[in-house]
C-alpha cells in the first residue's frame, strides 16, 4: 500500500514539473515580440489646462537622447466634446531644457475640451516618424 502511494506522489510531481517547464518557455516567448513604440522619441505628454476661462493646451515631447531628434513640426489643436476645432497652432519646435514644447491657451466657455497634436520628427532633415494622439479631457 505505501508504495502505491510513494508511486503515484512520484507520478504527480513528475507531471507538475512539466507545467513549470511549459509555462517558463511561454513567459520567454511574449517578452522576445515586444518592440521600442517610438523611433526617436522616448515620451509625449499631452494636456488641456483651464483656469479662469482661460485654456492653457500643449504637447511636450522627451527625445530619447539629446542628439536623436533635430526638430520637430507640431501641429496642436484644442477641440471641444463635439469635435469641434476651436484653434489649431503650427511650428516648427526646437529642442531647449531638455525637451521639445508647443503650448499656446484660448478663451473658452463651460464645456469639455482636449487637446490633439500631430509630430513630424525630423533628424538632420529627414522625416524619422509622425506621431498623432489626443490628451485627456478636461471640463470646465
Amino acid at each position: 500500500m505505501r508504495k502505491m502511494i510513494s508511486i503515484g506522489l512520484a507520478a504527480v510531481m513528475l507531471l507538475s514539473s512539466f507545467g513549470l517547464c511549459f509555462a517558463a518557455e511561454e513567459t520567454s516567448a511574449s517578452v522576445e515580440e515586444i518592440s521600442p513604440r517610438f523611433a526617436a522619441v522616448r515620451d509625449v505628454e499631452s494636456n488641456v489646462v483651464i483656469t479662469g476661462g482661460n485654456a492653457l493646451f500643449y504637447v511636450k515631447v522627451m527625445p530619447k537622447s539629446s542628439t536623436s531628434i533635430s526638430y520637430i513640426n507640431v501641429t496642436l489643436k484644442l477641440v471641444n466634446s463635439s469635435g469641434t476645432v476651436l484653434k489649431t497652432v503650427t511650428d516648427k519646435v526646437y529642442f531647449s531644457s531638455g525637451y521639445f514644447k508647443l503650448s499656446s491657451n484660448k478663451t473658452v466657455s463651460r464645456g469639455t475640451y482636449h487637446a490633439e497634436y500631430t509630430l513630424k520628427v525630423y533628424k538632420s532633415g529627414s522625416l524619422v516618424e509622425t506621431i498623432s494622439g489626443k490628451s485627456l479631457s478636461e471640463k470646465y
